[in-house]
């Protein structure tokens, strides 16, 4: 069960073909020209996966990608004609489980969704090593600062009275 997001009409009646003559194993259960529109009509269609562009007109696909998750438990597979490598790692980070190009074949996008759908990544090995170091720098930031670790401590009532002591400076103890 595929949902598709496009800003152009061609490529989702092309994509619906494409998708459509994998029955009965995937199907398209709805599509959208953007996320907006795609918000309002995904938890009713209820797919398995979210064929996602990131470059929607006057939307940005990967600022979607957290509500459609929030919204919908399906996989998003993001589909694209941005060879830009950082916007792709971009919508991998940001929760998509891939990125297929627009210039791949036919074969290959429909290998990406079953792929998708099982669980697994669909990433070529340079951006899956690009995706790991980021990752693994974004937790050794979180992990190197003990400061941090030291504020996430502190009760609700702990941080009241640090916010009311540092903001009443020269204020008496009482």
């Amino acid at each position: 069960r595929v949902f598709l997001i496009d800003d152009h009409r061609s490529i989702l009646w092309g994509l619906e073909r494409l998708i459509d003559s994998g029955k009965p194993a995937m199907q398209v259960v709805g599509s959208a020209a953007n996320c907006t529109e795609a918000f309002k009509l995904i938890e009713g269609a209820a797919p398995d996966v979210i064929l996602l562009d990131i470059d929607l007109g006057k939307e940005n696909g990967i600022d979607g990608i957290p509500k459609l998750m929030s919204l919908s438990p399906a996989k998003i597979l993001v589909l694209t004609g941005l060879r830009d490598k950082s916007v792709h790692d971009e919508a991998v980070l940001a929760g998509a489980s891939g990125v297929v190009e627009k210039e791949s074949p036919a074969e290959t996008i429909l290998t990406a969704i079953v792929k998708v759908h099982d669980g697994q990544i669909w990433l070529d090995r340079v951006s899956t090593g690009r995706v790991f170091v980021e990752f693994s720098r974004e937790g050794a930031a979180h992990a190197a600062d003990p400061e941090r670790v030291k504020i996430a401590s502190l009760t609700y009532r702990e941080r009241e009275l640090v916010a009311v002591t540092t903001s009443n400076a020269g204020a008496t103890a009482k």
